[in-house]
């Protein structure tokens, strides 16, 4: 009896470990997909089938708040590079937030303060098959029965530390030209040249092999890298440049950056391919150079919605004004000045080339 005790007692604890097994190792396998009814939490995330990209709950830099974002997650990054955020407009407060899709075709992020944001990546039809499904390239896409146009667009940050949506827009001309442009608010800002096959004219990284797809519901580019050993991606920056970043195999990193519209000294030379900017006419001039202390005198536009690229061009149009800079320390709103610089302050901010003098007299309030 104890003999049979004693193996019925292995069997319930051979069982219990089984059970643990396929709970924590099967149970929390992460999948690509997720479809209506299901809900992912924030502890819970979507993991491509190659594993280098995750869409999940996660802080950003210095701002308070919970974001869903997806994260390139190679390993040699740390932390982890977001490469696309959903609710950059709208942090969540806290660790509550969930992410649904309706039967109507929506994503959909809700938190226990009542935050309902709806995120779209797509315009499916209505349907209960809709699903969400992250690839292998990063790309998150919402699928239904039917075939719906797809729109794919990189839109800047307002700043490095803001996730707000900035000025500047990175996509396929619309147009069907077979070139990528930049849009700043809605003018055309920067043209890649035409496709020849493999590159463009005026994109400034030879690495890359571009493939063109179009037809009635998509049209965009793919890129390859020529060069097995590196890895490489594009990035767009808060004031309209184009980044290109390689990493090797033992994680060092490197940038290629072009742009139009010089605003520092440390900065690449303007890029071909810039749109024809109107000029100001102003006698100082339209270059602004990056500098480093305070003007006598500053007037705020605390509209947190501009970014420092929207500054400048507020600023270059108004022959008065001397200098810009953000309004915050995150890089949103905006300052101005029309008088003159002081030498005491460790402050970044731009001034109009050769504007104004340095007066070296200390700033009194």
């Amino acid at each position: 009896m104890a003999r049979m005790r004693r193996t019925e007692y292995f069997k319930v604890i051979l069982s219990c470990l089984v059970v643990f097994w396929f709970i924590c190792f099967q149970g929390l396998h992460a999948a690509d997909t997720l479809t209506v009814g299901q809900t992912m939490r924030d502890w819970e995330f979507l993991e491509s089938p190659n594993k280098l990209f995750r869409l999940q709950f996660c802080g950003l830099g210095v701002s308070y708040g919970r974001y869903l974002g997806i994260q390139y997650m190679n390993d040699r990054l740390v932390p982890a590079k977001f490469v696309w955020v959903a609710n950059s407009r709208i942090p969540l407060a806290d660790t509550s937030g969930t992410l649904n899709i309706t039967v109507d075709g929506n994503l959909v992020l809700t938190d226990s303060n009542g935050t309902f944001i709806t995120i779209s990546v797509g315009q499916p039809a209505p349907s209960s098959n809709i699903s969400a499904t992250l690839l292998d390239s990063g790309n998150l896409v919402l699928r239904s029965g039917e075939r719906q146009p797809q729109y794919r667009l990189l839109t800047s940050f307002a700043s490095q530390r803001l996730a707000t949506p900035g000025t500047f827009i990175f996509g396929v001309d619309p147009n069907n030209t077979k070139q990528l442009v930049i849009w700043q608010r809605g003018v055309l800002y920067w043209r890649s040249g035409i496709w020849n096959g493999y590159n463009f004219n005026y994109f400034p990284y030879s690495k890359f092999d571009f493939s063109y797809f179009s037809n009635e519901s998509d049209s965009y580019f793919t890129y390859t890298i020529n060069d097995n050993n590196l890895s490489s991606w594009i990035e767009m920056g808060s004031s309209g440049n184009i980044r290109i970043v390689e990493m090797t195999s033992d994680g060092l990193l490197s940038f290629t950056d072009t742009h139009c519209g010089v605003t520092d000294k440390l900065e690449y030379g303007t890029a071909a391919g810039c749109a024809v900017i109107e000029t100001s006419n102003c006698k100082s001039g339209d270059v602004f150079d990056q500098t480093r202390g305070e003007m006598n005198s500053w007037n705020f536009l605390n509209n947190f919605s501009l970014g420092i690229a929207d500054c400048k061009e507020i600023c270059r149009r108004n022959c008065s004004c001397n200098a810009y800079g953000s309004a915050s320390s995150n890089g949103s709103g905006c300052k101005f000045s029309d008088g003159q610089k002081l030498n005491f302050s460790e402050e970044a901010f731009y001034i109009r080339n050769g504007s104004v003098v340095a007066t070296g007299k200390p700033y009194s309030h």
